[in-house]
């Protein structure tokens, strides 16, 4: 379930309390991962929600009172591991971008981006090559270094790096639209060669460090030190991009 607030809440809050929710199929849970955006260039924000079972459900906005799974617009279905919606192909609609991991899909590992705002054609960033396991995180596409094309950070905790599996990188596109696999990025980062991290997540930040240019942050809720699993963030300086 997706609870929808029109404004940040304030104070002690209740979930009952929001003005709109989305459900997903029943026996399933939405909300394994989230995506928003205009989609389909109405004004309105849309919402892409990962489901458990491989799927990928868009609900298209206005979101008013309960929403069921049998409202969504659109359904996507090829086992993603993660969400996000931007636009990349710079038309004014938004696009979702899919990121997948090992099971039956059109990108066995990799990435699929849906162009809004009809989600009837797309474009493959294949990683079949890099990886050994598991698949990969997408962050939300923003526009970091100003020059009106959005980049797009994706993470992969089971990443293989110079023969060894399990390695936490992160990857960064500064035009993910031409290219066709992630040997192409143009920047990679390796985060950690001895603690195998189960997940990783990317997310764009504000400012974090001061130098007047937004950054990026990444997530490893089981990063290990010398006493067991703590977790740990990294921040990603955008002035270094």
């Amino acid at each position: 379930m997706v609870y929808l607030f029109p404004e940040t809440p304030s104070g002690s809050v209740s979930l009952t309390d929001a003005p709109a929710t989305l459900a997903g199929p029943s026996g399933q849970a939405l909300g394994e991962d989230l995506g928003y955006g205009d989609i389909d260039g109405d004004g309105y924000v849309d919402i892409a929600g990962a489901l458990g079972d491989g799927r990928v459900l868009v609900y298209t906005g206005p979101h008013l009172g309960p929403v069921t799974a049998a409202s969504a617009a659109a359904t996507l279905v090829d086992t993603p591991r993660s969400v996000a919606v931007g636009d990349l192909d710079g038309d004014g609609s938004a696009d979702v971008v899919v990121g997948y991991g090992d099971g039956v899909s059109t990108v066995a590992t990799g990435i699929e981006v849906l162009f809004g705002p009809d989600l009837s054609s797309s474009a493959v960033i294949d990683a079949d090559e890099l990886w050994a396991n598991g698949g990969v995180e997408v962050g939300p596409p923003v526009d970091l270094d100003g020059n009106g094309t959005a980049e797009l950070f994706v993470a992969s905790p089971t990443a293989t790096v110079g023969g060894v599996e399990w390695v936490g990188s992160v990857y960064l596109f500064h035009d993910p639209l031409g290219v066709s696999s992630f040997g192409e990025a143009d920047t990679r980062w390796v985060l950690d060669e001895a603690s195998q991290l189960s997940s990783l997540k990317v997310r764009p930040a504000g400012d974090v460090d001061g130098d007047g240019v937004d950054d990026v942050l990444v997530g490893a809720e089981q990063w290990q030190s010398s006493s067991g699993p703590v977790g740990a963030i990294w921040v990603i300086s955008g002035s270094t991009l």
